[in-house]
């Protein structure tokens, strides 16, 4: 299921990419392929949404609504599996800290990084992942990380400010 997550976090801007350069043989065969794996992994409703991207591609028509829902489901799935698995240790000490003050200060990096539009933020958070696991969740590590991988800088300073005020009431 990790695998699944972190290989196929793209797939839904690959397609969508490959659709707006008139690349629909790529398009069409990543839909493909996701569908597959989304079944073999049991994500029906995932399946689901990409066989329609998939018709959608051979019509040529409601590609990008199709898309659009493509998105939603496999977010939803990438959430779902990330709630349910640990943060991996790659075994380079980066294991959970528990230390608050050093996450919330990598936080306050985080934020001034997003607030400069600075796409270090995606490495930022890459390597400051298992610090960050010390306060936050797995869904709200994942979100951001998604988020910056596709330059959503504006919506990951929303959720950091939700994230902020979740850990501030909750020091009170």
């Amino acid at each position: 299921m990790r695998d699944f997550a972190s290989d196929k976090v793209l797939t839904v801007d690959e397609i969508r990419a490959a659709w707006n350069a008139g690349d629909t043989s790529t398009a069409h065969l990543a839909a493909h392929s996701l569908k597959g794996e989304a079944s073999t992994l049991g994500a029906n409703a995932l399946a689901e949404c990409a066989e329609r991207v998939v018709i959608a591609l051979k019509s040529g028509m409601d590609v990008l609504a199709a898309l659009d829902v493509l998105s939603d489901e496999f977010s939803r799935v990438l959430a779902a599996i990330n709630a349910v698995l640990p943060i991996e240790n790659h075994g380079d000490g980066g294991e959970r800290s528990g230390n608050r003050g050093d996450a919330i200060e990598a936080l306050s990096r985080l934020k001034k990084l997003l607030l400069e539009n600075d796409g270090t933020a995606t490495a930022f958070i890459d390597e400051e992942r298992h610090l960050l696991a010390g306060v936050l969740t797995v869904p709200e590590i994942e979100t951001l990380r998604l988020q910056l991988r596709k330059f959503q800088f504006a919506a990951a300073l929303t959720d950091l400010s939700v994230i902020s005020a979740r850990l501030s009431a909750a020091s009170e």
